[in-house]
This record gives C-alpha cells, sequence and structure tokens, in this order.
C-alpha cells in the first residue's frame, strides 16, 4: 500500500532514531510507544519483552502508552501479566518461541483468532484485562525462533489496512535494534566468560583486533608482554601470517563484525594465575588487602578497574603497590607481574 506523505516522514523518522543506538539512550520498545499511538490512532499502546525467570517467564520490560486504561492500572496489568507468565514454560514453543505463523507477523484481533482460534490463551488475556471489545493490531518481534519483544496496539474502531502497513514496515528496524540490544545486554557476560577461559589455559593467551594490536591478555600473556620487549610487534606478525612457529592463531570472523584474532603462545605454560598470587602471598608476606589488588593486577586491570572493583581510592592502592614493590624487590607494575608469575 502507498502511504501519504504524513505517514512516511513519520514512519522515516521512527526508522532512523531505531538506527541509532546510545548506551544512554532509551531502548527500543520505549522509544517506539508514543509514536505508534500517533502514526496508528490508537487509544493504547503496548511494547514488552520477557525474561526466563526462576519458577517460569517474568516481564523483562513492559511499556503502556495511551489514554487511561478503563478499570485498570498500569501496576494491575503488570500483576495480571507476571502472573499469567509465570504458567507458561520458559522452554520449548511457548512465549519465548512463538510458532513460525505468528513470527514477525502483524496481526489484528481478527487475523490472530483465525490462526489461533478464539480460546486460545492469549486472545483470552485481552479480555481478561478489559479489552474483549477492542481491536488489536500485534506484532511478536523475533530473532528466528526466539522472540525479541512484543508491540500491539488498541483502539475500539477496527484498524485498517494503512495501520497494519505502517507496523509491517517497522518490524524489520524494530528487530535489528532489538538484536543490538540483546548483544549489549549479553557482552558483559560473554567477555566474563572469554576472560575466565583465557584464565584457565596454562599458556600466555591473547586477543587481537584486525590490526594485530592486544585487546585482552590473560595473566600469563601480561607475564609474557613484560618479559619480551618484541612481543607486540611478533603477535601482530603472526596474526597476518594466520599463526607461525611462536603462536597459533585462530581467526575469529562474524558477519558485520571485525576480524579478532586468538593467539597462544606455542610450547610455553605457566602456573595457574590464582596459584601464583597465592603463592606470592605466602613468600612476600603479603596482606590481605595486598593480595586483592595483585589478583587484580595480574588479570590486567588497570588502577581505576581495581578501585572499582574493591571500592578503595587509587591513592589506596598505589599504597598497596609500592609495598608489593618493596617485598618482592621490584620497581614497576609489570615487573611485579612477572616475578609473580614466574616464581
Amino acid at each position: 500500500m502507498r502511504l501519504g506523505s504524513r505517514d512516511s516522514a513519520g514512519l522515516a523518522a521512527l526508522i532512523a532514531e531505531l538506527g541509532t543506538l546510545r548506551l544512554d539512550g532509551p531502548g527500543a520498545l520505549a522509544l517506539v510507544v508514543a509514536p505508534l499511538e500517533e502514526l496508528l490512532g490508537a487509544a493504547h499502546v503496548f511494547a514488552y519483552r520477557f525474561v526466563p525467570g526462576p519458577t517460569g517467564l517474568a516481564l523483562g520490560e513492559f511499556h503502556l502508552g495511551g489514554a487511561p486504561l478503563a478499570g485498570q492500572t498500569e501496576t494491575a496489568v503488570r500483576r495480571a501479566m507476571n502472573a499469567w507468565l509465570g504458567t507458561q514454560a520458559s522452554t520449548g514453543q511457548g512465549p519465548l518461541r512463538p510458532a513460525p505463523r505468528l513470527r514477525n507477523r502483524v496481526l489484528t484481533r481478527a487475523g490472530l483468532e483465525a490462526l489461533v482460534g478464539p480460546n486460545a490463551p492469549s486472545v483470552r488475556f485481552l479480555a481478561q484485562l478489559g479489552f474483549g471489545g477492542f481491536d488489536q493490531l500485534r506484532v511478536n518481534l523475533c530473532d528466528g525462533p526466539l522472540l525479541l519483544g512484543h508491540v500491539g496496539a488498541l483502539r475500539s474502531a477496527p484498524f485498517e489496512l494503512r495501520q497494519r502497513t505502517l507496523l509491517a514496515r517497522l518490524v524489520e528496524p524494530l528487530c535489528r535494534r532489538l538484536a543490538a540490544e540483546r548483544a549489549l545486554r549479553e557482552a558483559p557476560a560473554l567477555r566474563g566468560g572469554f576472560e575466565l577461559a583465557c584464565e584457565a589455559l596454562p599458556a600466555p593467551a591473547f586477543l587481537l583486533g584486525a590490526d594485530g594490536a592486544v585487546h585482552h591478555a590473560n595473566a600469563a600473556g601480561h607475564a609474557h608482554l613484560a618479559a619480551e620487549p618484541d612481543a607486540r610487534r611478533l603477535l601482530a606478525e603472526a596474526a597476518r601470517r594466520g599463526g607461525d612457529g611462536r603462536f597459533g592463531v585462530t581467526t575469529l570472523r562474524t558477519p558485520g563484525a571485525p576480524v579478532w584474532h586468538f593467539a597462544v603462545r606455542r610450547g610455553q605454560t605457566t602456573v595457574s594465575a590464582t596459584g601464583a598470587v597465592v603463592g606470592a602471598g605466602r613468600a612476600y608476606g603479603l596482606t590481605a588487602r595486598q593480595l586483592d589488588v595483585l589478583r587484580l593486577l595480574v588479570r590486567g586491570h588497570t588502577n581505576a578497574a581495581i578501585s572499582a572493583e574493591l571500592g578503595i581510592s587509587a591513592r589506596t592502592i598505589e599504597v598497596h603497590l609500592s609495598a608489593m614493590f618493596e617485598k618482592a624487590g621490584v620497581d614497576s607494575r609489570s615487573a611485579l607481574v612477572a616475578r609473580v608469575l614466574s616464581r
């Protein structure tokens, strides 16, 4: 369907906003509620996503816009939705994995009932909330089989082809934006898992950028960098060659993302970082707080990161470092790490 100039302009502005992801800005679901009220001529707009809970599913995010609800407060709607979700399975084909015919497809109330029947839970639940007399326009936003979020609109007059077309043209940019937000939410956990896996390796290990620059190293890797002046240059050369006699290199490629390289020093093993720190504590007579600082230091943390982790000031960290330098007979952070890991 061909849209009018006003609809096209409003749609273009919203799609442009969805394409700009700011870490301090609103998420896509919060962002679309008010614009969709106007674009769709809706009395109410819902936007939400689900998360697995300990006993079932729960609302991970919930946004509601429009006129005051008839006989329902927003808190009551949230409570009712969470109660219903708690009875739903978090695995298998359920709210988190809609049936293929319900994925990324804009449906009116009549269209939904034709697919799932008038007694389906998703149909009956809307009536339980007091919206049985409203038409609805809804879409399950999915990445493959997995639900990213849901957007729905309600009004007393039937939705027309124009409104269905507007919402349909938002599906792809909404899915793209929600997938990016999910990746950002998962990034800290993925990074933490990667760092733990690196620390478990008994050899120096490094994550390199496309240009061969070192972006992350395990404790053994930091010791190697401190002990070998040419290590960074040799790592970059190994990355360009896909590996050599010194380093085994695995190239990590993801469509649409920069290339990364994972490099491991061949034929060189060290004791674990945890064991080395404990041993250093006994050998040098370190205090409990000095051990805490040293544990983070050998993992490559900066003073700012150590301060945030331990809740102590940068000045206090410097005092602890100076004391450890004296006890270990070194004069720098890198020398301390190398001394600890080479014992």
